[in-house]
C-alpha cells in the first residue's frame, strides 16, 4: 500500500463507517483504492455509468472528482452524459461545478458527432475536425454533452450550467507559476504545516513545471500568515537590464504566487504582479488549477478577474476562511473549490477559443431543456438584442396562486413576528416568486434580526446577488411592523447594484402585482451584506441599513423578489480573441494529432453527406 492509500484510508473510513449505516456499500468499492481505481473496478464489475457515480458519491467521494474518475475509467461520451446526470440528480445544487469537471477534461471521450446522438433534435450539431493547430471539438464534445445532462437532470438552473460550461470552455494557456506537483499523493503543504510563503531569495524563481518533483524547501518556507500584514504592495527586481537604454520592455518580472494558505477553515492563494504594467485578469484569461490527489486531470478551475496594478498584491479566499482573510480577499470563492490540492497552477492566456464551442454548449443546453427550450432560448434573444427588461434574481415568500382566493389568502410572510434566514447550502437562487413556499423548507431556517448569518457553502457561485435574510418584528402603537431584508453577493465579484439595476419589489395583501419597486442603488463588494429597512427599525440596525425604504413597511406581505436589468453587457468571443491574439507570441499553442476515435450514435438516414474539410455547422431538422 502506497503512502497516499495509507492517509487516504485514515481519512475515509470514518466517513465510511458512518454512511455504511444508511446505504450498502458496492462490492466493488475499496476504501483502500483511488477514486479513479474505483471507478475502473466498477466498469471492470459490470456497473454502467450511473451506477459506478452514485456508488462512488455514496461512499463519499467528492461529487466532482467521482464524475471525472467515471470518464476516464469509462472513455465514452455516453459515460459523460450518465455521470453528469447522475452526479447532479444527487446533488442539485452542484449541477454548475459538475458540468466545469466533465468539461476540465484533457482526454474527453466526445468527438464531433456526439454532440450528440440525442441531440440531433431542436438544435443539431454537426461538427467535424478542421485541420487547425489546435484541436478544441473534444472539449466542445464534453461541454455540450455535460450541459445537456445537467439541464436534464435540473432543468430550474440552465443559467447557472450554461456558465459554467463556458466558462469552462476558455480553456487556459501557458503556464505562469505552479506549486505542488500534478499527480502527487500528500500536497505542497502537506508536510509543512499548512502555509507556504515565497522566500525573499526566490522572489523571481517561477516554476513553469507542474510535474516535477516539488522540493517545498528549494523556493518555499512554511510559517503563519496574517492577512492583515500582507503589503498592498510588493517590489521585485527581476530581469531588468538597467544598463540597456533601449530596454522598452513593460515587465521586472511577471505574475506569480506569493504565498498559499490551506490551514484549517482558511484557504488562500496570494498573488503578485511583477510587472510595470496595470493587469487585467479577465481580459488576459487568468485562472488557477486546482488537482486531485494523484490525479493528472484539472479537478478545479477558478477564473481570476479584477485589475492588478505594477507591483500590486491580489488575494483568493475560501469563503469559509476566517473574517480577516475574506476582508483582504479581492476574490472570494467557494472553499470547496480551494480544498487541499496536490498541485495549485496559474495559467494565462488561451490555448483554445471557446467561441467555438459556445453554440454547441448552447445548443446542449437547449435539448436538455426540453419543452422549456424555445421559451428559454426567446429570453436569451432578447436579452442579446439588447432589450431592457427586468429579470428574476432571487425571491422570498410566494404570489398568491390564481387558483386561491383573495379573501382567504394566508400570506407566507405575513406572521410578526417572524425572522428567516438562509441556510448556507441553499445557494442556488429562486427565481420563481410564485412557487410553492413554506418556512421550513429547505432553503430557510429561524434566524434573528441581526444579519450576518449567512455564511454559504457551495460549489458554485450564483448567478445574482441574493436574499440572505429577512425579518419582521412588531412596532409599538402601530398596526404595521419594521422590516429588514439582507442581501448577500455571493458572485465572486463586485456588484454596482445601481449599474446592473437592482430593484426590490414586494408583493402584499394577494395582489397579483407587485404593491412597490424600490430601485438599490450601491456597490457591495465580493461576500458583502446590503442591508435594507424601515424607518421604525431599531437605530443599531438602521445604522448598519444601505437603505432605509418604507415600501417594506406594509401589513400582510406575500413576497419579497429581488430582479435586476437583462441586457447584453459584452461580446465573449471579442475578449477571448482578443486576449489569445495576445498571447500568441509568448506562449506557443502546440500542435496535437487529430482524434482518430471511432464516431458513435446513430444519425439520421436523411442528413446529407458532410465534407469532412469543411467546418461544423449548426443545423435544424425544420
Amino acid at each position: 500500500m502506497t503512502e497516499f492509500d495509507m492517509i487516504r484510508k485514515i481519512l475515509l473510513l470514518p466517513l465510511l463507517a458512518w454512511s455504511t449505516a444508511f446505504a450498502e456499500m458496492p462490492d466493488w468499492f475499496d476504501p483502500n483504492e483511488s477514486t479513479r481505481q474505483n471507478a475502473e473496478g466498477a466498469k471492470s464489475d459490470g456497473a454502467n455509468p450511473t451506477e459506478a457515480t452514485v456508488g462512488l458519491i455514496g461512499a463519499g467521494e467528492d461529487p466532482a472528482h467521482s464524475v471525472q474518475a467515471v470518464i476516464q475509467a469509462y472513455d465514452t461520451c455516453d459515460a459523460v452524459y450518465e455521470s453528469v446526470k447522475a452526479a447532479a440528480g444527487s446533488d442539485p445544487t452542484r449541477a454548475a461545478d459538475l458540468v466545469q469537471a466533465a468539461s476540465a477534461s484533457n482526454s474527453c471521450p466526445c468527438v464531433g458527432e456526439n454532440i450528440w446522438a440525442a441531440a440531433r433534435l431542436e438544435d443539431r450539431v454537426r461538427l467535424e475536425h478542421r485541420r487547425v493547430p489546435v484541436e478544441i471539438f473534444s472539449l466542445c464534445g464534453c461541454s455540450g454533452a455535460a450541459a445537456q445532462a445537467a439541464a436534464t437532470a435540473v432543468p430550474d438552473q440552465a443559467d447557472r450550467i450554461l456558465s459554467a460550461a463556458l466558462n469552462a470552455n476558455r480553456r487556459p494557456g501557458g503556464v505562469v507559476d505552479s506549486l505542488g506537483q500534478i499527480g502527487g499523493a500528500l500536497g505542497p503543504v502537506g508536510a509543512e504545516g499548512g502555509v507556504l510563503s515565497r522566500k525573499p531569495e526566490s522572489q523571481c524563481d517561477q516554476d513553469v513545471d507542474p510535474s516535477d518533483t516539488f522540493d517545498a524547501t528549494a523556493v518555499w518556507q512554511p510559517g503563519s500568515v496574517d492577512p492583515s500584514s500582507i503589503p498592498t504592495t510588493l517590489t521585485h527586481q527581476c530581469d531588468e537590464d538597467e544598463d540597456d537604454e533601449d530596454n522598452d520592455s513593460d515587465k521586472t518580472g511577471e505574475v506569480q504566487i506569493e504565498q498559499y494558505v490551506s490551514d484549517g477553515y482558511d484557504r488562500a492563494l496570494v498573488i503578485h504582479n511583477g510587472t510595470r504594467s496595470t493587469v487585467d485578469l479577465a481580459d488576459e484569461n487568468y485562472q488557477v488549477e486546482l488537482y486531485f490527489p494523484g490525479e493528472k486531470e484539472t479537478g478545479r478551475r477558478i477564473s481570476l478577474s479584477g485589475e492588478v496594478p505594477p507591483d500590486g498584491v491580489y488575494v483568493v479566499a475560501g469563503e469559509q476562511s476566517g473574517s480577516a482573510w475574506k476582508q483582504r480577499a479581492n476574490l472570494v470563492v467557494p472553499s470547496v473549490l480551494m480544498q487541499p490540492a496536490e498541485a495549485v497552477v496559474l495559467r494565462r492566456g488561451l490555448n483554445d477559443s471557446g467561441c467555438d464551442c459556445a453554440r454547441v454548449t448552447v445548443a446542449g443546453t437547449l435539448n436538455g431543456l426540453g419543452t422549456d427550450a424555445e421559451e428559454w432560448r426567446e429570453e436569451k434573444e432578447g436579452e442579446q438584442r439588447g432589450e431592457v427588461k427586468l429579470k428574476n434574481a432571487d425571491s422570498i415568500g410566494q404570489v398568491r396562486p390564481d387558483e386561491v382566493a383573495q379573501s382567504s389568502w394566508v400570506p407566507p410572510l405575513g406572521a410578526v413576528p417572524q425572522t428567516l434566514a438562509r441556510i448556507d447550502s441553499a445557494c442556488v437562487n429562486d427565481v420563481n416568486e410564485r412557487d410553492e413556499f413554506m418556512n421550513a423548507a429547505s432553503y430557510w431556517t429561524a434566524g434573528d434580526a441581526r444579519g450576518g448569518n449567512f455564511n454559504p457553502d457551495c460549489a458554485a457561485m450564483s448567478n445574482d446577488v441574493l436574499i440572505a435574510e429577512y425579518a419582521a418584528q412588531t412596532v409599538e402603537d402601530s398596526d404595521n411592523a419594521w422590516r429588514m431584508v439582507e442581501l448577500y453577493n455571493n458572485t465572486g465579484a463586485p456588484v454596482d447594484l445601481g449599474e446592473q439595476g437592482y430593484v426590490l419589489e414586494v408583493y402584499a395583501e394577494g395582489e397579483r402585482d407587485p404593491k412597490s419597486a424600490t430601485v438599490l442603488k450601491g456597490k457591495v463588494d465580493n461576500g458583502g451584506r446590503y442591508l435594507v429597512t424601515t424607518d421604525r427599525a431599531p437605530s443599531t440596525l438602521k445604522d448598519q441599513a444601505r437603505l432605509v425604504a418604507d415600501e417594506l413597511a406594509v401589513p400582510k406581505v406575500d413576497a419579497v423578489v429581488l430582479r435586476r436589468l437583462a441586457v447584453r453587457t459584452s461580446n465573449q468571443c471579442e475578449v477571448e480573441v482578443a486576449s489569445a491574439l495576445r498571447t500568441l507570441p509568448n506562449v506557443p499553442i502546440p500542435l496535437r494529432p487529430i482524434s482518430t476515435r471511432p464516431l458513435s450514435g446513430n444519425p439520421d438516414p436523411e442528413d446529407l453527406p458532410i465534407d469532412p474539410n469543411r467546418g461544423g455547422e449548426i443545423a435544424s431538422p425544420n
